[in-house]
């Protein structure tokens, strides 16, 4: 059985690729991250307030923005695997749950974590318990 923990770890982005194929067919987030990710988006939607409207239907570049809420998702964005590792995960409400932080939501719609998404071809391709969800983040991002 394979199973992958997501959790406070940088994957090496030379290897990001790697992984671009590797599907596992469990894939558990613990406590600890959504925590994590439960707290910065708490910070974008407190520290500045002005950036953490959501952004609906197009995507933008944060390489000049200087704020702390673009540090934080510039670092999300950095984390080879996220938003696949998000779209993995096997307990559903989890899954949404992660999703409905104002963190994942910018980290979506940053034109740099789409654009580093080559592993959604490979997905859609794999079975469809898997390729269904591909077509669940981009109605997501519709």
């Amino acid at each position: 059985r394979n199973v992958s923990v997501f959790n406070n770890f940088h994957f090496y982005e030379e290897i990001q690729h790697e992984y671009d194929d590797k599907f596992p067919e469990i894939v558990e987030i613990d406590e600890q991250c959504l925590f994590s990710l439960n707290i910065m988006s708490w910070a974008i939607t407190n520290v500045e307030p002005e950036s953490a409207a959501v952004m609906t239907g197009s995507t933008r570049s944060i390489a000049a923005d200087k704020s702390v809420s673009s540090i934080l998702v510039k670092e999300m964005i950095s984390i080879p695997c996220f938003i696949k590792t998000v779209l993995l995960i096997t307990d559903l409400d989890i899954q949404y749950r992660v999703m409905n932080f104002v963190i994942f939501r910018r980290v979506a719609y940053c034109m740099e974590s789409v654009k580093s998404s080559s592993w959604l071809r490979k997905l859609i391709k794999s079975e469809r318990r898997f390729a269904r969800r591909v077509v669940n983040y981009f109605e997501y991002l519709s």
